[in-house]
């Protein structure tokens, strides 16, 4: 902070350190790139890869977006002092003005995704069970692609339900359903 005259008088002071790891930032960047395609879909930055999140407080009283993209984070907070609903309006209208404001940001900056880390791994899971999908449930919409960080990913295989259990012809293929491969 400085006067007029451009003398010091509070002069800040940061200190770095990290609170996550690269793996944990990774994922939970992947993580917020889902809320674009339901709750913040009026997020378009075009090829600028971006996530983020909504919120609305009880009552309708503030609506909020905050969201990044690989070179800026930022938030936009729309609300009242006097605790007044506010009509006509909803969190995916904050996702729309954070986007106007980070089109001019992001402006003339590469395209490219932040980079996925070495040790983030992908796993296909089984919806029922949280374990690594069946060999009956690799290619249907009981599985779901994970990521994980590598060493924290599900072991076992999800069992196959007894109704679904293979017959004779089926035993062979059960054995050679291959491993999920990282990317």
């Amino acid at each position: 902070v400085v006067d007029k005259s451009g003398q010091v008088l509070l002069e800040g002071k940061s200190e770095e350190r990290q609170v996550l790891t690269p793996e944990a930032a990774y994922i939970t960047y992947d993580l917020l790139k889902e809320p674009l395609t339901y709750t913040a879909t009026k997020v378009d930055l075009g090829a600028m890869p971006a996530a983020g999140k909504t919120g609305t407080s009880s009552q309708n009283m503030n609506y909020w977006f905050v969201g990044l993209t690989p070179h800026y984070a930022g938030a936009v907070w729309v609300g009242t002092d006097d605790s007044k609903e506010i009509k006509n309006f909803n969190s995916n209208n904050t996702s729309a003005l954070w986007s106007q404001i980070m089109i001019k940001a992001n402006e003339g900056l590469p395209t490219e995704d932040i980079e996925k880390p070495q040790d983030v791994i992908t796993a296909r899971i089984s919806t029922r069970t949280g374990l690594l999908a069946s060999w009956r449930e690799q290619n249907s919409a009981s599985s779901i692609m994970e990521l994980f960080i590598k060493g924290t990913e599900p072991k076992k295989r999800s069992p196959v339900p007894k109704e679904q259990e293979p017959v004779e012809d089926d035993k062979d293929q059960e054995k050679n359903v291959p491993e999920e491969k990282p990317k």
